[in-house]
Parts: structure tokens; sequence; C-alpha cells
């Protein structure tokens, strides 16, 4: 027997010892369910069964504009959770070493400085493709039956990484990012029901010890799992059911096309990590003073994503009771979870929905009109 065939002999018997211990096809099958295969695979077969014939089954392109969105917005989590590893090494989540830590990491550890603002940027471009692909399901009628549940997953997909970013904003802990979180939080805490029950949750609504170490521990064990979760929803649902018709599988399978996939993530991979570098590097986030109780700084506002709210909670309805106010936000909030089930309109086309992505063009004019204004004339908006 030839030196390569020994060694492939090797790597067989290596396979069917785990193979008798542990169904591999499950793990490869949990891989697929966050966007790296398209099509199902027959968890009760061997892996190597299993993989022939998922190979053989013709899968579309999910790394070409639109659809790439998804395959984005798993890696940029990927990349969340390895960066936060490396920055939980030396992080401290309590109000006398927090901000001396961060101060450490940009300061001493080696890169720190570049995992830190690479980080941030990444929590911030996540929660913007997030954004995208929802207006992108919205104009492209996807989450009409049977995609109810690839609707509503990732509306909550959007929320959780909102929360995700917004908890990690007071980790650091300074002038500006306590200001903003105290900011950022006043429009969830308006909200009924829901507002006090996150008070309860984070210690009240005063940012304090309790606040920060309960926001450490959503913002690194309980939201990441709950992002997981819905990550894996999310592409269940698309493996079940597709995405849309017209990303319907039309190419021909095999190994060919499942390495041209690969290569597609590698590149993807390569640009973020360079867009992640440039924005670190090119517009890094300051490195702000100490909280100081006693004066709000002028750039402590909420983050671009809660402008609109903001401007509309606070300038427009600023004269109507906070219940009330509270109210319209939550009814708006569960308008986008629930919309599926909302527009009952029969077909699936812009010219069948007209009314609908009338009313849905509308309202996105709106959130970037006010938008534009709370960061233009208010100077509403923090990074």
């Amino acid at each position: 027997m030839k030196p390569d065939q020994e060694a492939a002999a090797r790597k067989r018997a290596l396979l069917d010892w785990f193979e008798t211990r542990v169904n591999l096809t499950e793990f490869f099958a949990l891989l697929t369910s966050l966007g790296l295969f398209y099509v199902e695979v027959d968890t009760k077969k061997p892996l190597r069964p299993a993989i022939r014939e998922a190979l053989a089954k013709p899968v579309a392109s999910y790394a070409e504009w639109p659809r790439v969105l998804g395959p984005l917005a798993v890696l940029f989590f990927l990349f969340q959770v390895v960066s936060g590893v490396l920055l939980a090494f030396y992080y401290r989540a309590s109000p006398s070493e927090a901000y001396e830590s961060i101060r450490f990491i940009l300061r001493d550890v080696n890169f720190g400085w570049l995992i830190h603002q690479t980080h941030r940027w990444g929590g911030q471009l996540l929660v913007a493709i997030l954004i995208l692909r929802m207006v992108r399901f919205f104009f492209e009628g996807v989450y009409k039956k049977p995609r109810e549940l690839l609707w509503i997953s990732g509306a909550l997909l959007l929320l959780v990484a909102m929360h995700v970013d917004l908890t990690g904003r007071l980790l650091t802990w300074n002038q500006v990012s306590y200001w903003s979180t105290v900011r950022g939080s006043e429009l969830i805490f308006t909200l009924p029901l829901i507002g006090p029950l996150l008070g309860f949750l984070v210690g009240g609504q005063e940012m304090g010890a309790a606040t920060l170490s309960r926001f450490y521990i959503l913002h690194i064990l309980i939201l990441p799992g709950a992002t997981f979760v819905l990550l894996y929803l999310n592409f269940a649902t698309v493996r079940r059911v597709g995405l849309t018709e017209a990303a319907s599988p039309t190419n021909v399978g095999g190994r060919r096309q499942y390495r041209d996939y690969l290569y597609n993530l590698a590149i993807l991979i390569v640009l973020i990590v360079g867009v992640l570098i440039t924005l670190a590097v090119m517009q890094p986030v300051p490195f702000y003073p100490e909280i100081d109780l006693l004066s709000t700084p002028v750039e402590a506002q909420p983050a671009w994503y809660l402008v609109a709210p903001h401007v509309l909670v606070d300038v427009l309805l600023g004269g109507l009771p906070d219940l009330l106010k509270g109210t319209l936000f939550l009814v708006s909030v569960l308008l986008l979870v629930l919309w599926p089930f909302v527009d009952r309109s029969p077909g699936k086309t812009i010219r069948e929905r007209a009314t609908v992505v009338a009313f849905g063009t509308a309202a996105l004019l709106l959130w970037l009109l006010l938008t534009i204004y709370g960061v233009a004339l208010q100077g509403i908006g923090a990074p």
C-alpha cells in the first residue's frame, strides 16, 4: 500500500472510530444550519454518505447580492464572539476596575486597541446588515406563507443585536458610554410591562454597580446565546422553505460547487477583516474620560439606530405622557415582529402589494428623515 493510501486509510479508521461513538453528521448539520451549506443533511446516515448525498443536490448561490447578507451576518457574529472572548481575558466588570481594564487593553495589551476597535465597529455593522436584510425581506415579500417564521426570527435577531450593542456600550465605563447608555435606555424603560421588567433584571433604571455586572452577563452570555439560537432558527428555516422562489436551487451540485462556495466565504472573511481594520485605523472610537456623574457630555447620545425613535418620542411626541409614548413605541415593535400576520394582501410581488409597499416605503423614509434630522439638527447619534 502506498504512503498516501495508508494515510487515507488511517483517516477513515479514525473517522469510523468517532462515528461509532458520536453522530458526526449532527455536528455537520449544525454548521449547515448556520449558512455553511444550504441543503438538508440526513443526520441518520454516517458523515461521508450524508455529505456525498448533500453534494449531489443542486444549491442556489447565497454568496451574491443581496442573499449574501445572511452569511455576512453569521460571519460578523462569529467575529464578535472571537474578539469578545479575547477582550474578556482582560476586562473586569466592576465600577472600580472597568475603566482601568479598558485603558490597560488599549495601552498595554499587544493589539488590544485593534481588537477593541474592531469589536466596537463589528457590532455596528452587524446591526446595519440586519437592518438591510429586513428591508430586503419586506420589499421582496419574504414573509408570506410559508416564510412567516423567517421574518419573525429575523426581526427578533435585529432587536437582540441592538441590545447586544447597547449593553456593550456601558462596559467601557467612560463618560460618554455611560451617558449614551442612559439615553438609549430611557427609550426602553418607557415601554409598559417590558420597561419595569427590564429595570428589575438590570438592577433598576439607575446605572450603577449592579447594572454593570448584569449588563456584562447579558452582553457575553445571554444575548449572544439568543443570537445563536435565532441564527440557527433563521437558517434552518431557509433550508426548509428557501429564501425566495427566485433563489430555488438551479445549479448542478458537486464538490466543485461546494469548493467555490467555500472560496466565496473566504473572500467575505477577508473583506470583513479588511473593512474592520480600515475603520479601526481611519475612524477609531475615541477613548473618553472616566465617568463624571455630575455632568452630561454633549457627545453622550443614543446609538445611531435609536436616533429616529428618540426624535419621535422626545421631539414630536414630547408633550404626551410617558406611558402613552411607551405604548406607541411597543406597538410599533410588535408590528415589526408580527408583520406577516398583519399583511393580509394576497400576492407577493410589489404590484400585488402596492398599498403595503407604499406604507413600508413611507415608514422607511420617515425613519431616515428622523435620523437625518436628529443627527444634523439635534446633534443626536453616537457611533
